[in-house]
C-alpha cells in the first residue's frame, strides 16, 4: 500500500458516514508550493504527498477520527514556532523539542499531530501529556497512523449529525489505547 492510497481511503470513510467535506478541504498543492512554505528545509516526500492530496481544510473542521483540521501550507511555520514556544516553556521539563518536527494537524488546545521529518514517525504534542513526555510517539510514518484512523471509521458506527454538525460517536467504544494517545477525537 502507499501513503497517497491510504489518504484517498480516509477520505472515503468520510464519505461513507455522510459528512460534509468537498467544501471544507482545500484542493490539494504542488511540491513548489509545499517547499516555498518551508524554506531552507528538507521536505520528507509523506508530506508532500500529504498536502498533493489537500492542501489543509478549514478551521473548526475536524478530519474524522483525528479530532483536528489539516493544517495549510502558510500554517506551518506559524503552528511550529507556537509548538517550539510551547515546549521551550514546558513548565521546567526538558525540551524535547526538534527543529525537523513539523504540525500537521491541529484544533485548538488539542494535542498536535507531528511529524519528525527526520525518519517519518508520527508523534502527538500536548503539554496535557505531563508527567509523561510532551512528545509520544503514535506510528512509525504517516500512512500507518491514517490507517489507524481508517480502522476507527472502518469499526465503529459512525454517524454525521447535520443539524448538530458533528459526527456522533460512542466514545466508550473507541479504543482506550487511542484515546489516551490522543490521536482520536
Amino acid at each position: 500500500m502507499s501513503l497517497a492510497a491510504a489518504l484517498r481511503e480516509w477520505e472515503a470513510c468520510w464519505a461513507r458516514i455522510g459528512m460534509p467535506y468537498e467544501d471544507e478541504v482545500r484542493p490539494g498543492v504542488d511540491e513548489a508550493t509545499v517547499r516555498a512554505s518551508l524554506p531552507g528545509e528538507a521536505v520528507h516526500p509523506d508530506v508532500l504527498t500529504w498536502f498533493a492530496w489537500h492542501g489543509g481544510s478549514w478551521n473548526g473542521w475536524a478530519a474524522v477520527p483525528s479530532g483536528r483540521h489539516l493544517l495549510r501550507p502558510e500554517e506551518l511555520v506559524g503552528s511550529r514556532a507556537v509548538l517550539e514556544s510551547v515546549e521551550r516553556r514546558g513548565g521546567g521539563l526538558v525540551s524535547q523539542y526538534k527543529p525537523t518536527y513539523l504540525p500537521l494537524l491541529q484544533e485548538g488546545h488539542e494535542p498536535m499531530i507531528v511529524m519528525d521529518q527526520a525518519d517519518g514517525a508520527m508523534y502527538v504534542h500536548g503539554l496535557h501529556l505531563v508527567p509523561e513526555p510532551s512528545f509520544v510517539r503514535v506510528a512509525d510514518d504517516l500512512e500507518s497512523l491514517v490507517r489507524i484512523w481508517i480502522g476507527v471509521c472502518d469499526t465503529l458506527d459512525l454517524v454525521f449529525d447535520p443539524d448538530g454538525y458533528i459526527v456522533a460517536v460512542d466514545t466508550d467504544a473507541l479504543p482506550p489505547e487511542l484515546v489516551r494517545a490522543s490521536i482520536v477525537f
